[in-house]
């Protein structure tokens, strides 16, 4: 790895490194106002909830450095410092943590998101598409069974949540619940309900 740094620079090899691993972010906070002001179209987009328990997130692919096992995200107010050689010289516990510090560090300020990761390698993505602007999008299957909710947001419009409502109810997910997200009236806070049948 350092003499193809050395030779291409070290943006190469994030690029190099980017179109080979894939990353899924997920975050534990479904009633954070923030991640759905950031994520859920103001609030007017959906969730989906997986079960992080069930297999599919812990496949324990290659073991040697951390992939195919999803693992909370570290937050630092200074970033990782990697020194680029070869990882053969690391050792397993060395990889992992070198591993790990690329993939799942992230600045402090982000630490209201309570992201997780899991890191695969697109070579495994059952199918890839592009993207309108021609980029490729990497989609990988997962079992239904994983998915435990769907929470359609506090302001999707009645249009948008009838048409989620109507993919929920299409989509046989034997294990999932559907939910509702409601702002507050009294604080800045998010409260999520059970969708009446």
């Amino acid at each position: 790895f350092r003499p193809f740094v050395q030779r291409h620079g070290p943006k190469t090899a994030l690029t190099l490194v980017s179109s080979t691993y894939g990353v899924l972010c997920l975050a534990s906070a479904p009633d954070s106002v923030l991640l759905w002001a950031h994520y859920g179209d103001g609030h007017s987009g959906y969730l989906v909830g997986f079960d992080s328990e069930h297999p599919w997130f812990h496949t324990q692919g290659p073991a040697d450095p951390p992939l195919d096992h999803v693992l909370p995200v570290v937050y630092r107010a200074a970033r990782p410092v990697v020194e680029v050689g070869s990882s053969q010289d690391l050792g397993s516990a060395g990889r992992a943590a070198l591993a790990h510090g690329l993939l799942y560090t992230k600045a402090s300020e982000w630490s209201y998101e309570q992201e997780w990761r899991l890191v695969r390698p697109l070579a495994h993505a059952n199918a890839t598409r592009n993207t309108d602007r021609g980029e490729p999008l990497h989609l990988f299957e997962y079992p239904p069974e994983l998915v435990l909710e769907v929470i359609i947001g506090a302001r999707a419009t009645e249009e948008s949540a009838d048409a989620i409502r109507y993919a929920f109810v299409n989509s046989r997910l034997p294990r999932a619940r559907l939910r509702r997200a409601r702002l507050s009236d009294s604080s800045y806070a998010l409260a999520i309900d059970d969708e009446a049948a």
